[in-house]
C-alpha cells in the first residue's frame, strides 16, 4: 500500500502520491495468489488450533489423573490415620489389659501364676517389689499379733484320738536285739525304759452285714407275718453308707476324680468298686441335697440382707453361669445357660426377695434392674478400680488415692463402731466423710470433663466416656449405694461372702477342667450349696453327710437356719 503525502505550494494544494512496496506481496499479483495465501494461513491456523486443543485435552487429562491420584492419596492417608488411631487404641487397651492384676482388677490371685512377685525375707523389700509390680494387697494392718487370732476355729497343736486298739513296742540296741537271751535279760536285767512316744494310725476294716427277713405264723390270728428289708437293701450285694459317705467326701471335699476315688477305695477296702458305681453314689446324694436346697431358698428369700454374684464354668463343651445368693448363714448356687436378667429370672430368687431387701453386689447392671431390692455396692471392687485408674492416669493418681484412702477410713470407722457395740456412726463424722467425698468427686470431674464429640465426628449413638470418666460418674451417681454400709451396719462393706461361695467352684474347675454335662454341674451346685451352708454353721461337713444318709438332715438344716419345723 502507498502512503499519501500532501505538500503546500504557493500555487495551491497539490496532492502527490508515493507508493511503498510490501515485502510480503509481490509487486504484481492476481487474486488466485491471495486466495492460496489465505488458504495456507487458514490451514496453518487450523493445524495450530488442533495442536493446541490436543495439548489442552492432554493437559486436562493429566490434571484429572493428578486430581484422582491426589484424592486417592488423601483417602489412603485418611485410612492410614484411621488405622493408626485404631492400632493406637488397641495397643492402649492391650497394655491396660496386660497390666491388670489382682490388686487393680477382679482377677483372682491364681491368675498371676508364676508372675506373682516373690516375698523376700525383708518385709520392706517385699513391699517395694510388690509396689513396683502393682500387686500390693489392698488389705491394711489391723495391729493384731502373729498366729491364730482370738475366736479362730483352728485349735492348733496335736489332738490325740481315743484309740480302739493299742500296741506296745520295745526298742533295744542292735546287739541286744540279735542276742538269743533277750527275753531272759528283759525279766532279770531291765535297767530302765525311756519316756513313751505315741504314734497314731488307722486301718480300714471291711464289715459285712447280713440282712435276712423272717416270717412268723402269728398264734393269735393265724396269719403269716413277714419282715421287710431296710431301705436301700435291694439286691443280693450292695455297698453300705460308709462307702457312699467316703466316696462323696473324696469327690466333693477332696475334689478328686472318680477314677482316683476308685483307686483309693479299692486299695484300702479291698473292694473292686466301679467308677460308674461312684458316679451313681454322687447322683443319688445330689438328689438328697436338692431337697435340702428348698429349705435354703426358703430361708434366703425371707432375709433382709443378702449378697449375689455369678461366675462362668465350662460344662458340656460350652460356657455355663453359676449364680449365687447368700448371707452369713446360708448359700445357694444354681447353674443356668444365661448370665443376665434372663438367667436370674429363670432361677427366680432375686425377683422373689421382699420389697426393700438390700442386695450387696458388684456394679453389674443386671442387679440394678430389679425394683424390689435396694442396691449396695462392693467396696473392694471399687478400690481395685481406683488403683487401676491411678495407674492409667498418673497425673491425677493423687486424687484417686485420696478417694481410696477415704473409703478405707469410712470402713475403718464403721468397723470400730461395730467392735465397740455401737449401732450407728456419729452423724457429724458421717457428714464430714460425705463432704470430703463430694469434694474429691468434684475435683475429679473438673480434671476429666465429659466427652461431647467423637474423634471421627459422628453423632449417632451414645458417646463413650472412657473408663476413667465412667468410673467418676459411677461414684457420683451411686453415692448413696456405695456409702450405704456406713449408715446401716447390717450391710457388709464388701461382697466377699458371695465371692467366697463361688471360690470352690473355680478350684473344682481348675482341677477337673470342666464338667462333662450340664446335669453334673447342676448336681455340683446342689451339693456345694449344702456343704457351704453347713460350713457357715460351724458344723462338720463329713458328719452332716452321714446325717443325710440317715434321713435326719432336713431337721438339722431347718434348725441351723432358724426355720419352723415342717409338720
Amino acid at each position: 500500500m502507498g502512503k499519501t503525502k500532501r505538500s503546500k505550494t504557493p500555487g495551491g494544494n497539490k496532492v502527490m502520491t508515493t507508493m511503498t512496496a510490501n515485502p510480503l506481496l509481490p509487486d504484481a499479483f492476481d487474486m488466485s495468489d491471495v486466495v492460496a495465501l489465505v488458504s495456507r494461513l487458514n490451514n496453518t491456523i487450523a493445524t495450530l488450533t488442533g495442536q493446541i486443543e490436543k495439548e489442552r485435552k492432554a493437559h486436562k487429562l493429566q490434571v484429572a489423573r493428578l486430581d484422582k491420584k491426589a484424592s486417592e492419596d488423601s483417602k489412603q492417608k485418611e485410612e492410614l490415620m484411621r488405622l493408626v488411631a485404631e492400632l493406637t487404641e488397641e495397643n492402649r487397651k492391650l497394655r491396660e489389659q496386660n497390666s491388670k492384676n489382682p490388686g487393680n482388677s477382679n482377677l483372682p490371685p491364681s491368675s498371676q501364676g508364676y508372675g506373682k512377685p516373690p516375698v523376700g525375707k525383708d518385709r520392706k523389700d517385699s513391699e517395694k517389689k510388690s509396689a513396683a509390680r502393682n500387686t500390693r494387697s489392698l488389705r491394711t494392718k489391723k495391729g493384731g499379733h502373729k498366729g491364730g487370732q482370738p475366736g479362730s476355729r483352728d485349735t492348733g497343736g496335736f489332738s490325740a484320738p481315743v484309740p480302739d486298739e493299742t500296741n506296745e513296742l520295745f526298742h533295744f540296741s542292735n546287739q541286744c536285739a540279735a542276742c538269743p537271751d533277750l527275753c531272759e535279760c528283759m525279766d532279770k536285767h531291765m535297767a530302765s525304759t525311756g519316756p513313751a512316744r505315741n504314734e497314731y494310725g488307722f486301718k480300714i476294716l471291711t464289715v459285712r452285714t447280713i440282712h435276712k427277713t423272717c416270717s412268723l405264723l402269728c398264734p393269735k390270728d393265724g396269719k403269716l407275718k413277714s419282715g421287710a428289708y431296710p431301705a436301700g437293701i435291694s439286691g443280693s450285694n450292695q455297698y453300705g453308707n460308709s462307702i457312699r459317705e467316703l466316696s462323696i467326701a473324696l469327690v466333693m471335699r477332696g475334689i478328686t476324680s472318680y477314677r482316683r476315688v476308685q483307686e483309693i477305695l479299692s486299695y484300702h477296702t479291698g473292694t473292686n468298686i466301679a467308677v460308674g458305681t461312684i458316679h451313681g453314689h454322687v447322683v443319688s446324694f445330689a438328689q438328697k441335697c436338692k431337697e435340702l436346697c428348698e429349705d435354703i431358698k426358703e430361708y434366703l428369700v425371707s432375709q433382709q440382707y443378702v449378697g449375689a454374684d455369678e461366675t462362668g464354668l465350662r460344662a458340656d463343651g460350652h460356657l455355663m453361669w453359676v449364680h449365687t445368693l447368700c448371707d452369713k448363714l446360708a448359700t445357694y448356687l444354681e447353674s443356668n445357660k444365661k448370665r443376665g436378667n434372663a438367667g436370674m429370672d429363670e432361677i427366680g430368687l432375686i425377683s422373689a426377695l421382699g420389697d426393700g431387701t438390700v442386695l450387696t453386689s458388684d456394679f453389674w447392671s443386671a442387679y440394678k434392674k430389679y425394683g424390689n431390692i435396694v442396691n449396695a455396692f462392693c467396696l473392694a471392687h471399687l478400690e481395685r478400680e481406683l488403683v487401676a485408674a491411678a495407674e492409667r492416669e498418673p497425673g491425677s493418681a493423687t486424687l484417686f488415692q485420696e478417694l481410696q484412702t477415704l473409703l478405707q477410713a469410712i470402713c475403718h470407722e464403721r468397723n470400730e463402731c461395730v467392735g465397740n457395740g455401737i449401732d450407728t456412726m456419729d452423724a457429724l463424722a458421717l457428714d464430714t466423710f460425705k463432704r470430703k467425698y463430694d469434694k474429691i468427686i468434684k475435683t475429679l470431674k473438673q480434671s476429666f470433663p465429659p466427652v461431647t464429640k467423637r474423634p471421627d465426628g459422628s453423632t449417632r449413638g451414645k458417646i463413650a466416656q472412657g473408663r476413667t470418666r465412667s468410673l467418676i460418674s459411677r461414684f457420683e451417681n451411686y453415692k448413696d449405694s456405695i456409702l450405704r454400709f456406713a449408715e446401716d451396719f447390717n450391710i457388709e462393706p464388701t461382697n466377699n461372702l458371695s465371692e467366697l461361695s463361688l471360690r470352690n467352684s473355680k478350684v473344682t474347675q481348675a482341677v477337673r477342667k470342666c464338667f462333662r454335662n450340664e446335669q453334673g454341674l447342676e448336681n455340683y451346685c446342689y451339693m456345694q450349696s449344702v456343704f457351704d451352708t453347713v460350713g457357715k454353721a460351724k458344723t462338720k461337713v463329713l458328719a452332716f453327710i452321714r446325717e443325710i444318709y440317715r434321713g435326719q438332715a432336713s431337721v438339722l438344716m431347718r434348725s441351723m437356719l432358724g426355720l419352723k419345723m415342717q409338720t
